[in-house]
């Protein structure tokens, strides 16, 4: 047998060497590619799919006769006996409002009991007589649009003290003022003794007790907040939309009291805000509306990409330009020539002494009325601001998506986490120039009716755009977020945030696009050049790569065409490649694991609930109530019988009131999912379509944050006359 020679092996060694780096090197550079990754992304998360949901016991709960039985059972006994649960033995709301004698007798208190449904109510039966016959204007006080009661106090108190020394300055309190950053109170407040107040604040506060909190944001809104640029009140199709008169002034004597609208209706003695809706809806004034009704939506990459500087010229050569227009044309020039701008936001920021002081940062500090972290009015106006945003946005052609935390809580079930303490949306950065041109510092109300007429709320929300959006990079920090639809009532918030392209450097996890850059996308790249010789505008135009103030980058192809979908109840869209972002953004556990924060998952309720009382519930089902659950039993929560759900119903009748208002949204976004899961967008279409002809579409899933605190409380339900007899005697 001949014999091999060492020179030969070693050839031979190295020719094989060469061969398999040159495979490794190839799969690498096709598993890099894109389509590979999204491959692997979705084959990892289908692994934990079934490893999170592995035994988990599977009961439609919604066709169990047994749990239904046992649900009706409950609700009939608990809704009897439980304040809170009002929703589930109401039929019929108070919708009417008996007008206060002292409008037609001339002898009026200085400031009346805040009632939406009589400012609302009024407001539309003026629109149907006196919109398009006079300027095309209305009168505005916030102390109508927002519950000032706080200030109240202040205002009927014939001696002025001078709140900014004996409330406002905290200097003299080092143990509460510790380690916090205070304005100097000269900054923001000024003792007037002559005014209705007896103080002036006049401008953002710094951190504060909670307590002045609530009143310095009211106090500016009573005496020195400028009235919105005009009024959207929205329907179900679209908006009626109305200016205000003098928008930069605050006028107190353009309040309902004193602006003779009531004159002007002669003097009506009863106000229905559904009846007045109604009638406003068969008139023949304009409605605004250019819904949005794709089912795949695409973006235009030129969206991403606006020129400042023509926006700026096409508005200098523009003939006639309205007030919003001109006002919006000097915020794009400032921020054009500004390159540092100041922050233009300012949250409800708390002294640092005070426990969970970072709840704050959380609310508009003009619109701050107390902490609701934790509390069911949370999820009653993060509700509420998804559903109005959206409705909003869609019946107006405006392009928007949710975003970050609200886009993986919707692929959860639809809804906003229990957790969540705000909301966040994105758009292309065309979509943030529109509706600074359009509706920058607008007051937008919600429809007071749903398209079957019934009753579905007063929400007030106020739409403002920063002062620096032609500024695209992170720059100082300070304007992260370029709008805010805020919640007049508490101050919460939806962050809005615009997409553009830049020069920022992206991010390593799309290093794989570069291959694309090629002459044929007339980027000449020669042998030894690499990506950093190239400018990187050039670069991110080319791969359709985006990013918000934050840094946060997205592709074209990550987010066009939009995927119509139902957000809490509403028509919306979410980014096609979804699993991609939330992927980056979280992780892929994030979407399967069902334990987070204090909360587990729920899959045969569709919801999450509360740890610590599932646990409570099982110790006290076991043999020994004494004996702690093991981790193991506590991620085996999802093997709960049908028994078991009953009896955490039983125990909760919050998670009864839950269920009932969330059943039937949550079981269609489970069957939505499949269609999208499977890219069946035709299917999905149709099944959409069905949803919204037998159960309908639109309507709030919550109660109404104003109802909600009607039907709670036994005071207010007294008519305003009444009330204001008891609070105002004079």
């Amino acid at each position: 047998m001949a014999k091999i020679r060492p020179k030969r092996i070693l050839v031979r060694s190295i020719l094989l060497l060469t061969v398999f780096y040159a495979v490794f090197l190839s799969l690498k550079l096709i598993m890099s590619r894109p389509f590979f990754q999204r491959l692997d992304i979705s084959l990892k998360h289908r692994y934990n799919e079934i490893y999170f949901n592995f035994l988990a016991s599977r009961f439609d709960l919604d066709l169990n006769k047994r749990f239904i039985k046992s649900v009706e059972e409950i609700t009939a006994k608990e809704a009897s006996i439980t304040p809170a649960l009002w929703k589930l033995r109401v039929k019929k709301l108070p919708l009417d409002v008996e007008v206060p004698s002292y409008y037609r007798t001339g002898s009026k208190p200085i400031v009346q009991p805040f009632d939406p449904r009589l400012t609302i109510g009024v407001y539309y039966q003026y629109l149907q007589h006196y919109h398009n016959k006079e300027d095309g204007t209305v009168p505005f006080h916030w102390i109508d649009w927002v519950d000032l009661s706080r200030i109240y106090p202040y205002i009927t108190n014939p001696k002025k003290e001078n709140l900014c020394e004996t409330t406002f300055n905290l200097t003299s309190q080092p143990d509460l003022i510790k380690d916090s950053r205070l304005k100097n109170v000269d900054s923001y407040c000024s003792y007037d003794p002559d005014s209705l107040l007896g103080y002036t604040i006049f401008s953002n506060t710094g951190p504060h007790t909670i307590e002045n909190r609530a009143i310095l944001g009211k106090s500016y809104l009573f005496n020195h907040a400028p009235s919105p640029q005009k009024l959207v009140f929205l329907t179900t199709t679209g908006s009626y939309q109305i200016g205000v008169e003098s928008p930069e002034e605050n006028d107190f004597y353009s309040s309902l009291l004193y602006n003779e609208m009531m004159e002007k209706l002669n003097f009506p003695t009863n106000i229905n805000i559904v009846h007045n809706f109604q009638a406003l809806l068969s008139t023949k004034i304009k409605q605004y509306s250019s819904p949005l009704e794709d089912q795949l939506l695409e973006i235009p990459p030129e969206n991403f990409d606006i020129d400042p500087s023509a926006k700026i010229d096409e508005l200098w050569d523009h003939p006639d330009i309205s007030e919003i227009e001109a006002n919006y044309l000097d915020s794009i020039q400032f921020s054009f020539e500004t390159k540092d701008p100041p922050k233009f936001f300012y949250e409800a920021s708390l002294l640092r002494s005070i426990p969970d002081d970072w709840q704050g940062e959380h609310y508009d500090w003009r619109f701050f009325s107390e902490l609701t972290v934790n509390k069911p009015e949370q999820s009653v106006v993060l509700h509420r601001l998804v559903k109005n945003w959206l409705a909003f946005a869609r019946n107006h052609g405006i392009v928007t998506w949710i975003a970050h935390g609200s886009l993986l809580s919707w692929y959860w079930n639809g809804i906003a986490f229990p957790w969540d303490t705000d909301v966040d949306v994105q758009m292309p950065i065309s979509e943030l120039y529109k509706i600074g041109r359009y509706y920058n510092q607008s007051l937008i109300i919600e429809n007071a009716a749903d398209a079957h007429g019934e009753f579905d709320g007063v929400g007030r929300y106020f739409l403002d755009v920063g002062s620096s959006i032609t500024n695209r990079t992170k720059g100082n920090g300070n304007n992260a977020i370029d709008a805010r639809f805020i919640d007049v009532d508490t101050g919460l918030f939806i962050d809005i945030t615009a997409l553009a392209l830049t020069n920022e450097k992206v991010p390593s996890r799309y290093n794989q696009h570069y291959q694309h850059l090629s002459p044929a996308t007339n980027v000449e790249l020669p042998p030894s050049s690499s990506k950093d010789t190239l400018d990187q505008l050039t670069i991110n135009n080319q791969l359709q790569l985006y990013n918000c103030r934050n840094n946060h980058f997205t592709s074209h192809e990550e987010i066009s065409p939009l995927i119509r979908t139902i957000v809490e109840n509403q028509v919306s869209y979410v980014p096609q490649r979804f699993l991609t972002i939330l992927n980056v953004e979280y992780n892929l556990e994030s979407l399967t694991k069902k334990n987070h924060r204090a909360f587990t998952y729920f899959s045969n309720l569709r919801l999450w609930y509360h740890t610590k009382a599932v646990k409570r519930y099982l110790n006290a089902r076991k043999k020994d109530p004494k004996e702690e659950l093991t981790y193991r039993e506590l991620m085996a929560t999802n093997q709960l019988s049908v028994e078991d759900h009953i009896n955490l119903i039983k125990l909760d009748p919050l998670l009864l009131q839950e269920w009932t208002q969330t059943r039937n949204f949550t079981k269609l976004h489970v069957q939505e999912m499949q269609f999208i899961q499977r890219g069946d967008f035709e299917k999905l279409g149709k099944f959409q379509q069905e949803y919204i002809d037998q159960v309908g579409v639109g309507k709030a899933l919550r109660s109404d944050y104003f109802m909600d605190l009607l039907m709670n409380d036994e005071e207010m339900r007294e008519s305003i006359e009444e009330r204001a007899q008891l609070y105002f005697p004079w």
